[in-house]
């Protein structure tokens, strides 16, 4: 979060954060989320109250950038409490540490699109479909993005979302490049594919794309990956140590 660290930015910095209490107050949330599990995948979404209730104690948080309000702390505690909230309802789990984790994905991107997406709505979560189903289409000022991007969980509770797609040669004849492209929520509609046994909860709908444009600022290529990922498979190994040991 390097990048994050020199962003100006008008949202006040957050009061110095009790991370014990919030691990504490997400506890206390358990039987909550428990008694409308059921209900969560019935109705095949998390509801925005069991959101609400985590973005009040600061839970999608924990790993933004401080240059946004967030705490900007390590992994672990996310996933310690992740785990926590799937013993309750594991829908709600897959869906709110996906959510948190990717405030730490945006703070990968450029500066100017981590103010695109937070600069007014500082609270702004991001959903994610990370399989590159299309070639984007180079137009002027950035990118033309069109297709259907599935299980695009927690899509519902949303404001954003990373498509991934393949950026096309460029004109200096660098080739074609994955990378993950930000939409906002009024860029894409829904389409409810998500009619499933397990985690039904999670509303891991289909995002349908028609000539949507993103700004040139908005892509994260693969130049960028290497770091990153390195980090997200020492996170995810942490993960399943913790899981393995519950």
């Amino acid at each position: 979060m390097d990048a994050a660290r020199n962003l100006e930015t008008t949202v006040p910095r957050r009061a110095q954060v009790n991370l014990p209490e919030i691990a504490a107050s997400v506890r206390k949330l358990a039987p909550g989320f428990a008694g409308r599990a059921l209900a969560t995948e019935q109705g095949c979404t998390v509801p925005p109250e069991h959101v609400d209730a985590l973005c009040d104690l600061g839970f999608f948080k924990l790993v933004q950038p401080r240059a946004f309000g967030g705490f900007e702390d390590d992994f672990d505690l996310l996933v310690d409490l992740t785990i926590e909230i799937a013993r309750s309802c594991a829908s709600t789990a897959w869906v709110c540490g996906l959510l948190a984790a990717h405030q730490w994905l945006v703070a990968s991107f450029s500066g100017e699109a981590q103010h695109e997406v937070w600069d007014d709505n500082p609270d702004a979560l991001v959903c994610g479909s990370y399989a590159p189903v299309t070639i984007a289409t180079a137009v002027d000022g950035g990118y033309a993005l069109s297709g259907r991007w599935s299980f695009a969980s927690g899509c519902d509770n949303a404001q954003w979302a990373l498509c991934a797609a393949v950026l096309p040669e460029r004109s200096d004849g660098a080739p074609p490049m994955p990378a993950f492209l930000l939409v906002p929520a009024s860029d894409y509609t829904l389409d409810d594919t998500w009619q499933v046994i397990g985690l039904a909860g999670t509303g891991s709908k289909t995002l349908v794309l028609e000539n949507a444009l993103v700004p040139a600022h908005a892509p994260w290529t693969r130049s960028r990956w290497s770091s990153v990922w390195a980090r997200a498979a020492a996170a995810a190994g942490n993960a399943r140590s913790k899981c393995c040991a519950t």
